[in-house]
């Protein structure tokens, strides 16, 4: 029997989704790479937005119109809040609890193993489950509100498996990943454990302002091994706006930390982040306050969210909205700020070296500030290269071997 996976939304959801592949192939599933050739179809869905909302729901209903015959479960964090079972009849939702239990959802059982997972050379190992942190405009807190830490031996062991298995970057995620918290044990203890057992390249996925402490800037700068790269949420650079989206930081809080983190790893690291446009309340004063300081931090890359209410949210009981038209006008400002930044950041690493670990058989890979490169010398995917940016095309870096 074939299972096939569909996966929408964030890391951790696509770590949940390589977890379920390895446990669907342990229960003698085999994978399937058209949708039409599987009897099970598993679809990891998301809400962060309105339009991932819809998105999933279309999916669902798609699937189940053009694959009749198969039986298709529904998990992640839309199958969480929603009623499936009265919106799409047919379809069988996993709650958070069962999502990695697969051997719990009524499937049949197969007493020979298939083949096992294809490892990628960049591999996710999500660490931490669950925000309780209820910011204003944020469903997540209540499609994964139970707080969970996997226990260091856990990680580590995960770890030196996906080593084993040739994995050559491993990035840790979470739901909140700087809630990281096991009896005592932060982010940070974590981070100097791994370290020790020579991962190649180790990269951090999203990390709250407040949460990227001292001791953990310590620990990145001690590692070279971990990336130079952080992805710190910013969301608005108008401290009305932050505070009406109940972030727990100021702007000047914002700023202090990117000037600690760039002392610490360096002027040239990557930082990116996430901006949402057109917040309940926002002006024209408030989002020009936001283009100065984003202006003024010099960020990487932005990744830019038009503001989307999400029902039972503080930001949903608000009487005020920021009308459509100007919402759109505010993405497009933002997304051309985002091309002039990321083009101002790729245009400082040229003719540097850069480290690239090659992810596939046409010379594309990452550098540790988490810049695309396209190396244009002979290459082989999952291997490290010492390359001199020659050019930049689009947002991608085109290199060369650098000379020894």
């Amino acid at each position: 029997m074939r299972v096939f996976f569909y996966t929408l939304g964030c890391k951790s959801n696509q770590y949940e989704t390589g977890r379920l592949r390895e446990k669907f192939f342990a229960l003698g599933f085999a994978p399937a790479d058209k949708a039409a050739d599987a009897a099970v179809i598993v679809i990891n869905t998301c809400c962060v937005t309105h339009s991932a909302e819809r998105k999933s729901r279309n999916i669902l209903r798609r699937f189940q119109k053009i694959y009749p015959r198969a039986k298709i479960f529904v998990c992640g964090c839309y199958a969480n809040i929603a009623d499936l079972a009265s919106i799409i009849p047919g379809v069988s939702p996993i709650k958070q609890e069962q999502k990695l239990k697969p051997q719990e959802w009524g499937l049949p059982g197969f007493s020979r193993a298939a083949s096992g997972r294809n490892y990628r050379v960049r591999e996710f190992l999500k660490i931490q489950e669950g925000c309780d942190r209820f910011c204003g405009y944020c469903i997540v807190p209540y499609a994964r509100p139970q707080i969970y830490s996997e226990p260091p031996e856990k990680i580590l062991a995960t770890a030196e498996n996906l080593l084993r298995r040739g994995v050559q970057e491993i990035v840790l995620t979470g739901i909140n990943l700087g809630l990281y918290n096991y009896t005592g044990q932060t982010l940070a203890a974590i981070l100097r454990q791994l370290a020790r057992i020579k991962i190649p390249r180790l990269r951090l996925s999203s990390l709250e302002p407040d949460l990227l402490t001292d001791q953990l800037l310590e620990t990145l700068a001690e590692n070279p091994g971990i990336a130079r790269h952080l992805h710190i949420p910013l969301q608005s650079g108008s401290d009305t706006i932050l505070k009406a989206m109940r972030r727990r930081y100021t702007a000047a809080d914002y700023r202090r930390l990117i000037r600690r983190a760039r002392k610490m790893l360096g002027e040239d690291s990557g930082l990116t982040t996430d901006i949402i446009a057109g917040f309940p309340g926002e002006t024209e004063k408030t989002f020009t306050e936001t283009l100065e300081f984003i202006r003024e931090i010099g960020f990487s890359d932005l990744h830019i969210f038009p503001y989307s209410r999400r029902p039972r949210t503080a930001a949903a009981r608000l009487p005020i909205s920021c009308p459509v038209p100007l919402v759109k006008q505010f993405v497009s400002r933002l997304e051309n700020l985002r091309q002039g930044l990321k083009q101002d950041f790729l245009k400082k690493h040229l003719f540097r070296p850069l480290a690239v670990l090659v992810e596939n058989n046409r010379g594309a890979g990452f550098s540790s500030e988490y810049i695309q490169v396209k190396l244009q010398d002979k290459s082989s995917a999952g291997k490290f290269y010492r390359v001199q940016a020659t050019a930049i095309q689009d947002d991608f870096i085109l290199a060369k071997s650098a000379p020894e």
